[in-house]
């Protein structure tokens, strides 16, 4: 997938999404069939804060923000797919964060 705002649903495989921190690539996930990467582009104003990298032989299907949009009119439940999805991976980082459990104030 190129760099432009685009969002893709992996059909088939695995990707990890990496970001350069630095002099060196932190992995912050995998995502395999049925998941999005991208979606940032579409929704916020960054193209791409992360870069993504096959790990297996993949398919992705990617769709650039204007065609997204018509498709999201169309149905709506692809955006509450998309919604949940981001749900999980909030969920799944703060339970990973190493700030989990500081007290506020």
């Amino acid at each position: 997938m190129s760099r432009e705002k685009r969002i893709g649903a992996v059909r088939r495989g695995e990707v990890e999404v990496i970001v350069c921190a630095g002099d060196r690539e932190v992995r912050l996930g995998a995502r395999g069939p049925g998941d999005f990467v991208g979606e940032e582009a579409i929704f916020g104003r960054e193209a791409h804060p992360a870069d993504v990298r096959a790990v297996t032989a993949v398919r992705v299907l990617g769709v650039d923000r204007r065609n997204f949009l018509r498709r999201a009119s169309e149905d709506p439940t692809l955006v509450f797919r998309i919604v949940q999805q981001l749900g999980r991976r909030t969920a799944s980082s703060a339970m990973s964060s190493p700030a989990r459990g500081r007290a506020r104030g």
